[in-house]
């Protein structure tokens, strides 16, 4: 694709004259602010006499000169990369090709944060899908799956807040409803690696520290007999610290996501034109309508589209 040959607008000469009358208006106040201190200094030196004299007879020539000098500075200073004066100055001082090349800009810049909203939207639909899987939890960093629990007890009607992922205090979120505050502590452990009683005494000390009225314990592996005796048969057992194994994790996740089973596909947006487009999830990339190879950013290599030879700074692949 050849960069295109761009002619001046005849609505820019309009401009262009609109702007030397403004300069020039703009003289009259300038006049002053540049004539006074040479007739400080005139003052001083004593012959301000002569120079008066010398502007009462010359003073359209004056005039002039100060109004070409004025002129030149705000062109120079003012006028855009196409040389219209004001090209830079909003609404109707613009350049007619700097609107078209902002207007463009601003459409790519709409288009990209949609596909964003898009992507975001898309990946939490096939998160939802996958997590009924324990093999998918598994995979998951440690934070990926604090964060999911969090927004899984989101979905489940919680005011939930995250704490940091270190030197949390023993808890990973902090969960409000109907005016009750619980404690949410998660462990990603693999099916061998049981949960046991130290973990559960320091979620209860986090507990007691928060005067939390409940708390969830959740992992996608199992509890130690030694734990949930501990539990049963201990203080601590009025607290209310519900145990969620791997099996009522998967179980719990089935009830809130029913819809997201067997996805197939995902939703991708084309940057250069704004067009949704189906992709499988085992596909990288898809070809728009407007010849643009949209990659998929999804499941597949997360790279952005690119355009050859673009006048606007954006890169898009496309097909000619």
């Amino acid at each position: 694709m050849q960069m295109q040959n761009y002619k001046i607008h005849p609505d820019d000469y309009s401009d262009l004259l609109k702007s030397m009358l403004y300069s020039t208006i703009l003289v009259i106040p300038a006049w002053w602010i540049v004539a006074i201190p040479y007739l400080i200094l005139f003052s001083i030196l004593g012959i301000n006499k002569e120079i008066d004299h010398w502007l009462a007879n010359n003073l359209g020539i004056s005039f002039l000169f100060i109004a070409a000098h004025f002129w030149l500075l705000m062109y120079f200073t003012s006028c855009c990369k196409h040389g219209v004066v004001y090209g830079k100055a909003p609404d109707k001082w613009r350049c007619s090709i700097c609107k078209s090349e902002n207007d463009e800009i601003e459409r790519l810049q709409q288009i990209a944060k949609n596909a964003e909203q898009l992507r975001s939207t898309e990946v939490d639909r096939l998160e939802k899908a996958r997590a009924k899987s324990l093999k998918y939890l598994l995979s998951m960093e440690p934070s990926r799956f604090e964060d999911f629990i969090a927004k899984l007890f989101t979905d489940l009607g919680f005011d939930v807040t995250q704490t940091p992922y270190s030197s949390d205090g023993g808890k990973d979120a902090i969960a409000l409803k109907d005016g009750k505050k619980y404690l949410i502590e998660c462990k990603k452990y693999a099916a061998d690696n049981l949960v046991g009683r130290p973990d559960l005494q320091k979620f209860y000390g986090a507990m007691a520290i928060e005067k939390a009225d409940g708390g969830y314990f959740v992992t996608t592996s199992r509890f130690t007999d030694h734990a949930i005796y501990f539990i049963k048969h201990s203080n601590i057992k009025e607290a209310g610290i519900e145990l969620v194994t791997g099996d009522l994790l998967l179980s719990l996740i089935k009830e809130t996501y029913p819809n997201e089973n067997n996805i197939k596909s995902v939703n991708i947006m084309c940057l250069y034109c704004g067009n949704v487009l189906e992709c499988e999830l085992s596909e990288q990339e898809k070809t728009c309508s407007c010849n643009t190879i949209v990659m998929n950013n999804i499941t597949g290599r997360a790279s952005l589209p690119k355009r050859k030879n673009s006048y606007y700074g954006k890169r898009f692949y496309r097909k000619y």
